[in-house]
């Protein structure tokens, strides 16, 4: 059982970590991302170097204290936010009587906006504790297949695409199974899930919409397809800002046009569908 000393020891350990510092007897991981396995310092906690930086993350370049303390900034924006949003969408389609279909679709897309934003916080707070890695690196790379379908779930409802809703399902389904496998089968994975296979597969969920644009563009208000559209622009756009690993702040950033990007097709979704038109009803 934990003593007191051990209990202020272990408050002391948080504060430092909140300062972006360490005690000096061997951390579990160094300034330079070395483990020591004998260490007990923070808890695994990285330590910051003289000029400020620690390998965040288990592996790739290293991160100023600046950097993450700002990234942590968003992903908090981002967590609130999406109860919020989620709040007040259901609140919204719930009070209009929308038919259960809709409200159906518009739990998933809630389910989706909180699965992504909260888990997405989660990892990139907490990278470096080992025993949450793999569950959590899982969590966030499945969590951008269902925010994908999610969000196009009420969306398509609209339209009434249902082979377009099957096709995006199809995708997240085999692109967790894969997941998946490849996380336990690499249970000292220090870094990142994803691949090129991965993020095609992300790709092509977002381009398959395309296959409905003129559906869309009928379903949709004016502003709502502008808004969709805005969405997935700031996605693509932030997309090679976080592919540019080297470049200061490019977590922050791609954090920053995620949330723009979710606000943007949330607003379509809210404005147009929740209490909207009956599925199917061309926009007049």
């Amino acid at each position: 059982m934990r003593t007191r000393s051990e209990g202020l020891e272990r408050k002391k350990d948080i504060i430092l970590f909140a300062l972006g510092s360490c005690r000096n007897d061997a951390p579990c991981l160094d300034a330079n991302g070395n483990a020591n396995e004998t260490s007990s310092c923070c808890n695994e906690f990285p330590v910051f170097d003289a000029d400020g930086f620690a390998h965040w993350y288990p592996s790739g370049r290293k991160h100023h204290r600046l950097e993450v303390a700002c990234d942590a900034v968003v992903l908090a924006l981002g967590s609130v936010t999406s109860w919020v949003m989620v709040s007040m969408i259901l609140v919204r389609s719930s009070r209009a009587g929308d038919s259960m279909l809709k409200q159906l679709g518009l739990v998933v897309y809630c389910i989706a906006v909180l699965w992504m934003l909260n888990v997405s916080a989660a990892w990139n707070t907490v990278p470096w504790k080992r025993s949450w890695r793999q569950t959590l690196m899982f969590l966030d790379g499945a969590g951008i297949y269902v925010m994908i379908a999610g969000s196009f779930t009420p969306i398509v409802l609209q339209c009434e695409c249902y082979k377009m809703l099957a096709l995006q399902w199809a995708i997240v389904a085999v692109g967790m199974t894969r997941l998946a496998l490849k996380v336990c089968s690499k249970p000292d994975n220090k870094g990142s899930v994803g691949d090129p296979v991965q993020t095609v597969g992300y790709v092509l969920m977002v381009l398959s919409a395309g296959t409905v644009w003129r559906s869309l563009q009928t379903s949709l208000s004016p502003k709502a397809f502008q808004e969709l559209m805005a969405g997935v622009l700031a996605y693509g756009v932030g997309v090679p800002i976080y592919s540019t690993s080297w470049l200061r702040f490019n977590m922050c950033v791609w954090h920053i046009f995620v949330l723009a990007g979710s606000i943007l097709i949330y607003m379509s979704i809210y404005n147009d569908i929740a209490g909207g038109r009956l599925a199917g009803t061309p926009y007049a």
